[in-house]
C-alpha cells in the first residue's frame, strides 16, 4: 500500500476508536443566556418550594440516584421525567455506583468489562420513552477520596480495578450506551478501546436526547497528579460538558479559574453541578462573587444550587436567609432563563 493510504488508513482508525457511535448535543440556553437549578430533592415541593424561595422558575432540577437494577428504581425515574415534563424543567441525573447505603456494588473496572451494561441500557430505554432532554452527570467528584469510584482514597492509590484507566474506559462505555445507536457501530469501538461487546440482545439502542457531564472538583482529595481532573478526562468526543462542584467553606476561585482555562479549549459548556452554603454558616457575599463569576465567564451555562435531599437539612437554602436574599436578587437578571 502506498505512503498516502496508509496514512488515511491510519487516520481512519484512530477516528474509529475515538468516536462514538452516536452524535452528541449539549443541550446549552441561548447564547447569552443561563440555566439556573436545583440540585436534590426526592419529590416535586422540593423543587417547588425552591423555586418560591429564589422567585423564579428553575430550568434544570438535579437528582441523585443510586445504583441498582430492581423495578423500583426505574419506575422513580420514570416518574420524575413525567413530573418534569408537567413542570417544565430538565432532569439531571447525577449517577453513582454506590448503593442506598453507600457501599461499592461494581468497580469502574466492572463497567468497563460491561458487568453494568443493563442499568445504563435501563436508563437509556427510560430516556428515550420519556423523549425528554436530559442531562447526564455519571460519577461525580471522581477525584475526590470519598467517593467509592475514586483511583484514590484516603490512605493512597487503591486497586487497579478503580485506576483512572479504568474510570475513562467505563466512561467512554456508558456514554456509547446512554446516546444509543446501531449496536453493531458501538461494538466496533467497543473492541477498537479494548472493551468487550455489549451485553444485549438488541440491534440498535434508542437515542435519546441526552447530554453527558462530566463533574470533577477543580483539585483532587488527595492532592496529588495522579488524582488531578485531567488524569479522569475521557476524551471531547465523550464528554458534552465540563462541571465542577463549589461550595462557601472552600471558595477556591483561584482553582477555579485555573480548572476553566484548562479546558476552556474543548469549548464545552461549563456548570455548577453543585454549589451551596456549607460547611460555614450564612454566606451572602460568597453567593454575589460566585454569580460574578458566572457573568465574567461567558462558557458559564448551567448553576444547581444543591439543598440536598433532607427536607431541613444543613444544605437547605431556607436555613441561610441572608443568602436565600443574594440568590434571589441574582436570578432576576433576564440572563437566568426560566423555561428550557
Amino acid at each position: 500500500m502506498r505512503p498516502s493510504l496508509l496514512a488515511a488508513a491510519a487516520a481512519i482508525a484512530a477516528l474509529a476508536v475515538s468516536a462514538p457511535s452516536a452524535s452528541a448535543a449539549a443541550y446549552a440556553p441561548p447564547p447569552g443566556r443561563v440555566y439556573a437549578g436545583v440540585t436534590g430533592g426526592l419529590k416535586p415541593s422540593d423543587l417547588t418550594s425552591f423555586e418560591a424561595l429564589v422567585g423564579k422558575q428553575q430550568p434544570v432540577w438535579q437528582l441523585f440516584l443510586t445504583y441498582g437494577l430492581d423495578r423500583g428504581a426505574m419506575q422513580y425515574l420514570r416518574l420524575r421525567l413525567q413530573q418534569a415534563t408537567a413542570m417544565q424543567t430538565r432532569l439531571m441525573l447525577s449517577l453513582t455506583t454506590a448503593n442506598k447505603v453507600g457501599r461499592e456494588v461494581i468497580t469502574p473496572a466492572g463497567l468497563a468489562s460491561g458487568s453494568g451494561d443493563q442499568y445504563f441500557l435501563n436508563i437509556n430505554a427510560e430516556l428515550a420513552a420519556a423523549g425528554q432532554i436530559a442531562y447526564v452527570r455519571p460519577l461525580g467528584e471522581m477525584n475526590q477520596a470519598t467517593n467509592v469510584y475514586s483511583a484514590y482514597g484516603h490512605g493512597g492509590k487503591r486497586n487497579a480495578a478503580h485506576s483512572t484507566a479504568n474510570f475513562k474506559r467505563a466512561w467512554k462505555r456508558f456514554t456509547l450506551i446512554l446516546r444509543g445507536g446501531d449496536v453493531a457501530s458501538i461494538n466496533r469501538t467497543l473492541r477498537a478501546l479494548g472493551m468487550p461487546a455489549l451485553r444485549t440482545s438488541a440491534a440498535r439502542l434508542p437515542t435519546p436526547p441526552v447530554a453527558l457531564v462530566w463533574c470533577p472538583q477543580v483539585s483532587g482529595n488527595p492532592g496529588v497528579a495522579g488524582n488531578s481532573a485531567r488524569a479522569y478526562w475521557p476524551g471531547s468526543s465523550y464528554v458534552d460538558w465540563i462541571c465542577t462542584d463549589f461550595y462557601s467553606g472552600f471558595p477556591n476561585f483561584s482553582g477555579l479559574n485555573r480548572f476553566y482555562r484548562e479546558f476552556a479549549p474543548t469549548g464545552k459548556p461549563f456548570a455548577f453541578g453543585e454549589w451551596g452554603i456549607y460547611p460555614n454558616g450564612d454566606s451572602p457575599g460568597f453567593v454575589s462573587r460566585l454569580f460574578g463569576f458566572v457573568r465574567s465567564h461567558p462558557r458559564v451555562k448551567m448553576v444547581l444550587f444543591n439543598q440536598g435531599n433532607k427536607p431541613g437539612g444543613r444544605f437547605r437554602l431556607q436555613r441561610y436567609p441572608r443568602s436565600a436574599s443574594a440568590l434571589r436578587a441574582q436570578l432576576r437578571d433576564p440572563r437566568f432563563v426560566e423555561v428550557p
